[in-house]
């Protein structure tokens, strides 16, 4: 009878869960939301932001009309790959040079 006795109080204490523990796991479920909610952002990155970019869009469209918007994605698009071409981007050097090479 006092072996069984000793080996619950043996189970009961293995079980005791102390604040150290419970901040522990919550800690460790933090830190794998943030994992979760990175490798969503890295899986989904472009679609995140062209879903901001069209939501500026057709906020710019309803305040300033269609060829404000126009222009302002213009010139958006301009100074993007001007300041791409001055920091050497090989992509946005590539995409000018395609562009030159196709209008002469």
């Amino acid at each position: 009878m006092e072996n069984k006795d000793k080996v619950l109080q043996e189970k009961n204490k293995e079980k005791q869960i102390t604040a150290y523990d419970v901040e522990m796991r919550k800690l460790d479920i933090r830190e794998k939301k943030e994992e979760e909610a990175k490798k969503f952002k890295q899986e989904n990155k472009y679609k995140l932001i062209f879903l901001v970019l069209g939501i500026l869009t057709i906020a710019s469209l309803f305040d300033y009309g269609f060829f404000r918007t126009l222009g302002i994605w213009i010139v958006l698009s301009f100074c993007y790959i001007l300041g791409g071409w001055f920091d050497k981007d090989s992509k946005v050097v590539g995409f000018v040079v395609k562009l030159i090479r196709k209008f002469q």
